[in-house]
Order: C-alpha cells, then structure tokens, then sequence
C-alpha cells in the first residue's frame, strides 16, 4: 500500500518522544508498504538525516514555514481571530498551526498520486484531512498519542474556582468537542492507552502504545549496588513539555529538600533536549544538574540509582517510563506518570504523589537495593512482553489494514 505520513516536525534524529513513536509506524510498515512523508522544513536537517529518511521513505516533501517577518504582520490578525475562536467551536491552537501553504502542498499531492492511506500524527495535522475529508477516497488515520484536552482538564481543576479556571473550562470544552466529533469523521483513531481511549470514546479508536527496541536494554550495564551507591536520581525528558517543567519545578522544590534532609549526599540530573531558563536556574552545580541537548543518554542511565517520573498532568503513555524499563533502572513516578501502562505498584515501580511520599518512596530506593533490583527485573519483564517493538509492531500492521 502506499501510505503518506503528515507529520509536523521531521522524524530525526529520534531523540524524544515524539519522533520515537513516528519512527515506530515507520519501522513497522516500511518493508510491506511504500511510505511517503510530507512535513514542515527544519533549519538544523542535516545531509546524513535526510539520507537516512530517504531509505524508508520513496518521497520527502518539505513546506516551509511562514518567516518571523511574515508572522508578525499577522500578529493582529491572528489576535482577532484568537478572541473569535473563544466563541467557535475550533480551538484556537488547531487555527494557529493551521497555514494554507501546508494544505496548498496536500491537495497537490493527492491530485498528482493515488495513496491508499493518508496518516496523520496529532491532531494539527488531522485538520487537513478533517477539512478536506469529502474530497479524500484513502483510508484516513488520525495518531493521537497525547491528548490536549486531557491535559488542560487537570491544568483546570488545579484553578478551577478562579476567573481563569472558568475560562480553562470553556477551553478544554471546545477541545473535547472537537476530538470527539472531528476525530469521528476520520477511519480510524489510534490511541497510546486504554484509560485514554475510555476517556475519548471514539468509535473507530484503536489502541496502539507506545514501544522501544528491546535491544537498547542490552546496551547498558546491570544494575548493581554500584549505581545504589552512586546516589544520583535521573529525570530523562524534553525539558520544554510543560507536563515535564511543572514536574521538575515541583521535584525540586517540593521533595529534593525533603530528600536531601533524609541523605544529603544525594545528586538530580535533569537530562534533555530544549530545558527552559526556569530549569536551567535550578542547576546549583552541587546536587542539582542540568544536562542540555546531550548526544546520547545512556551514560546517564548507565550511572543512576533511580530514574524519577514526576507527572502531574498529561495524556498518553511515558515513553521516559519504557526507557528506563528497558534499561532496567528502577522508577518512582506519580499515579499520572504511570497512568496508561500496565504497571503494578510495588512490583515494577513506586508511585506516589505527595511530595512527602515521594521523597520516602525514593530513599526506599536509595537504601533497598534488593528491593529496587528485583522491581528492575519485573518491569524489563513486562517491558518485553507488551511494550517492545516487537510486540507492538503487529497491532501497527494491523491498525493499518483496511477495516
């Protein structure tokens, strides 16, 4: 089959999240299907990046972006229109990536070739085939792997008695509707998780979660007293995802004290693509680092006593969380950091949610490593057996047949 990929950013190089999961459906169909993808241009695409897209994709269309000049003479268009938006159903962060040049280049190549499925990741891009559908006879599937409305629910209820927590609510009212009734337009839906499938109740939603090469858990050493005694507690993430700051910011500020209270010898690497200047400044250069943009996380894995998930709102599956599965370390998080994958508490991790039982959860940790060892092997156990490549590449296969 021939299958077009409308993506929003380029798929490389594979290093957070969400290109993770792009590159999983591209791994799973390129040897059966002819892929072809069609993105929005990136200043920093190198020559080796676009070499190795191009053999598993038979065509790469690149549209530009608006230019800054561009978009500032738009400033008070796009003010007006955001007001109007508070009283449409469409919300406003779907017009705002909405550009006409984008859609321009789609309608051109589904006039000029005969895909069998058009695929889009998130729900930006989903637009242009909801927009277009009537005019569109492939097969149409929508990738919702993190659910915006979801996260601006629980955004609300933390606020929700204030003027702005009303205004969340109309917000993340709009965005449901337009989930529910613009993705039930589409062929299909896939979703990371049941719990967020029985929150969205979608008709056509399938479930496809998220996975990782079982290999990489090979690459790295055992976990050992060693890494206890090292003493050091890993959080892995794109450090601009607002779910991953607020968690951050309420680690540090809120349990890392306790923590260090209980054994000051303890060290925080904060370790990612993109850190806001909010996490850059809670670097001390004593117990607290921030580590940017680094070529390869492993050595940080390979170094923990424990790897933290300190989520306080969000949607979808931590792919952070499979990481460290994989690498057989040994996990605190919150119940929303471990909401979506079939972990047990107690057996494949810790989670707890007050800063006090967050810090007690990670010094059990830090002084049982027994414990922590024997929690490694359950959850690499369970990583293989449901969220490995291996495992989730039929449920892609098979999420792409016709129905």
């Amino acid at each position: 089959m021939k299958i077009l990929f409308l993506t929003y950013d380029f798929p490389l190089p594979c290093n957070h999240g969400n290109r993770m999961r792009t590159w999983n459906f591209i791994n799973s169909l390129k040897d059966e299907n002819e892929l072809s993808l069609l993105c929005f241009d990136r200043d920093d695409i190198s020559n080796e990046q676009m070499r190795e897209a191009k053999k598993v994709f038979s065509n790469i269309w690149l549209v530009k972006r608006e230019s800054e000049a561009r978009n500032k003479c738009r400033s008070f268009v796009g003010k007006a229109k955001k007001l109007l938006s508070f009283l449409r159903l469409q919300p406003w962060e779907i017009q705002n990536t909405f550009l006409p040049e984008y859609e321009k280049r789609f309608l051109e190549l589904l006039k000029n070739n005969d895909f069998d499925i058009l695929f889009a990741r998130y729900i930006y891009m989903g637009q242009y085939l909801i927009k277009n559908r009537r005019a569109i006879s492939s097969l149409k599937i929508l990738d919702v792997d993190d659910m915006e409305f979801v996260k601006r629910q629980e955004i609300r209820n933390k606020c929700k008695d204030t003027l702005y927590g009303r205004h969340r609510t109309r917000v993340n009212n709009t965005f449901l509707k337009y989930y529910y009734k613009k993705g039930a337009l589409l062929d299909k839906a896939l979703l990371c998780s049941d719990s967020d499938k029985n929150v969205l109740r979608l008709h056509n939603a399938v479930v496809v979660p998220n996975a990782l090469d079982e290999e990489i858990g090979m690459k790295v050493p055992a976990f050992t007293k060693e890494n206890i005694d090292n003493k050091t507690i890993l959080f892995c993430g794109h450090l601009s995802y607002d779910a991953n700051v607020d968690g951050i910011l309420w680690f540090v500020t809120s349990v890392f004290k306790r923590l260090q209270s209980l054994d000051n010898s303890v060290k925080l690497h904060i370790v990612g693509l993109q850190p806001e200047k909010c996490l850059l400044e809670c670097a001390d250069g004593k117990s607290i680092y921030v580590f940017k943009d680094v070529e390869s996380v492993m050595p940080f894995y390979n170094n923990c006593s424990l790897v933290i998930a300190p989520l306080r709102f969000g949607g979808g599956t931590r792919i952070k969380l499979l990481e460290a599965m994989a690498y057989k370390r040994p996990i605190v998080t919150t119940h929303k950091g471990a909401e979506g994958l079939d972990l047990v508490n107690g057996r494949h991790c810790l989670f707890v949610d007050g800063p006090e039982d967050f810090s007690k959860a990670c010094y059990s940790i830090l002084t049982g490593y027994d414990k922590a060892k024997l929690m490694t092997e359950e959850a690499y156990t369970l990583f293989k057996s449901k969220y490995s490549f291996e495992k989730v590449k039929n449920r892609i296969n098979g999420a792409f047949r016709y129905a």
